[in-house]
């Protein structure tokens, strides 16, 4: 990126904005901001609540943990938190291939989740 792209994309997005009101461009920025920050910490806080009750689960059943961590009780919240983390960082990167990589990762857990919470020995466990 040369030093002065950025500047000239922000000067072309408030002039094609010029016709909105000024407290219309900021509320419009602050829900952007909002919404993209929003995704990864819920995601965070998903990803949180899932080994929280992985852990409470192990605890109630008198299983391992490491048991209860394999299982697709586990796998399919754990897997939802880290594609919302993914897909609030594909928003907020500014480079093509950061995005690129935080999709791949976002897919990755997304197939692997849906795979993981569709497998036979978890149906047989249940």
């Amino acid at each position: 990126m040369t030093p002065g792209t950025r500047s000239r994309s922000l000067d072309r997005r408030v002039t094609y904005n010029a016709r909105y009101a000024p407290w219309a461009i900021s509320l419009m920025f602050v829900f952007e901001v909002l919404f993209t920050n929003a995704l990864w910490v819920i995601g965070l806080a998903t990803i949180l609540a899932a080994f929280s009750y992985a852990d409470w689960l192990a605890h109630e059943r008198g299983r391992p943990s490491r048991r209860v961590l394999l299982s697709s009780t586990f796998w399919g919240p754990f897997s939802v938190g880290v594609v919302l983390v993914c897909l609030g960082l594909v928003l907020l990167s500014r480079e093509w291939w950061e995005r690129a990589v935080w999709a791949a990762l976002a897919l990755l857990f997304a197939w692997q989740g849906w795979t993981i919470k569709h497998s036979r020995r978890d149906r047989e466990e249940s």
